[in-house]
């Protein structure tokens, strides 16, 4: 197993890097690895990111199109590259074991985030507006804020863990 220097390791960083041909832990192919990357990041894209629909490419934004989309026509030897476990790791010893595999890196969308809140708070402000006008509640503000109150509550019950890292 290739040695690391501890003092060069920086957490989140990736090492383009494969186990030793040797070692019977991975399995993937070709063996000796060839020096590229086992998946481009243009090739993930197109393989999980775009489909094609009428004869358009289009983006998955809020609903999955798989029915309407056809496989990804590039090569498909990219999934053999990518070192596969074959054991389980000794998480009773002390020694410290590395691993090969992917780095999942999250992104998330301050626009979707956006509009599931515009969302969520949809509905207490379509319940205010009825209160004061259809309804004619007109002086009653109080009761008709509970339910944007309460959601808002459980909004901020939601985000004060998330902050507070």
């Amino acid at each position: 197993m290739e040695k690391i220097d501890e003092s060069d390791y920086v957490p989140g960083h990736c090492r383009p890097s494969f186990p030793e041909d040797t070692d019977r832990d991975y399995d993937f192919r070709p063996k000796p690895p060839m020096p590229i990357p086992p998946i481009q990041p243009h090739e993930f894209t197109q393989r999980f990111y775009l489909c094609r629909r009428r004869g358009k490419l289009h983006r998955y934004h809020l609903t999955p199109c798989r029915k309407k989309c056809g496989r990804y026509p590039g090569p498909n030897g990219a999934l053999a590259r990518i070192p596969k476990r074959n054991t389980w790791p000794d998480v009773a010893g002390q020694e410290r074991e590395f691993l090969w595999g992917l780095l999942a890196i999250e992104r998330p969308s301050l626009f979707r985030v956006l509009l599931y809140h515009i969302l969520i708070l949809s509905a207490p402000f379509a319940f205010w507006w009825l209160w004061h006008f259809p309804w004619r509640h007109s002086g009653d503000l109080q009761n008709a804020s509970v339910p944007f109150s309460v959601i808002c509550v459980l909004l901020s019950m939601f985000w004060f863990p998330l902050l507070q890292k």
